[in-house]
């Protein structure tokens, strides 16, 4: 199964990589291509919208600084959302999380938050943890592909 990551700073690049080295298609956009560069080579496929990106998998995670960027990049991709699970692996607050799970579901995708409990350096190893919070099924779905980047 098919992965989107939007987000390609150090966390979301090697989120990317993982997913690759699991053999896992992955679809990648960030706002500003360049860092999309190296990834594409190594065999990940770039989109040229965040519309475009969304569309391409029913899994995708977000590696952004905060929810506000998530309402900034998603904002214009509303009719792409539709059947989506978003996971986003970003930091905010939990008013901020609950208002990302609403504003969603109005656009008929899910939401599952998480956290990453470790360095860039780590994703995708034995050490890495990452913690969850959503809705069982969207998470269950996912869940072997979710396993790649941390336990």
């Amino acid at each position: 199964m098919g992965v989107t990551v939007i987000g390609l700073g150090p966390m979301g690049r090697a989120m990317v990589r993982t997913f690759l080295a699991a053999g896992r298609p992955t679809t990648v956009w960030n706002r500003t291509k360049a860092r999309a560069d190296e990834l594409v080579a190594e065999g990940a496929v770039w989109a040229a919208t965040a519309a475009e990106a969304v569309a391409a998998n029913e899994l995708v995670v977000l590696s952004l600084t905060d929810y506000a960027a998530m309402h900034e990049i998603l904002g214009a991709v509303d009719g792409a959302l539709a059947g989506r699970v978003v996971v986003n692996l970003s930091s905010d607050t939990p008013d901020a999380t609950r208002a990302a799970a609403v504003w969603l579901a109005d656009r008929g995708a899910e939401l599952v938050a998480g956290g990453v409990l470790a360095s860039a350096e780590v994703v995708g190893t034995d050490g890495a943890s990452v913690l969850y919070s959503g809705p069982r099924q969207a998470f269950d779905a996912h869940v072997s592909t979710l396993a790649e980047i941390g336990q």
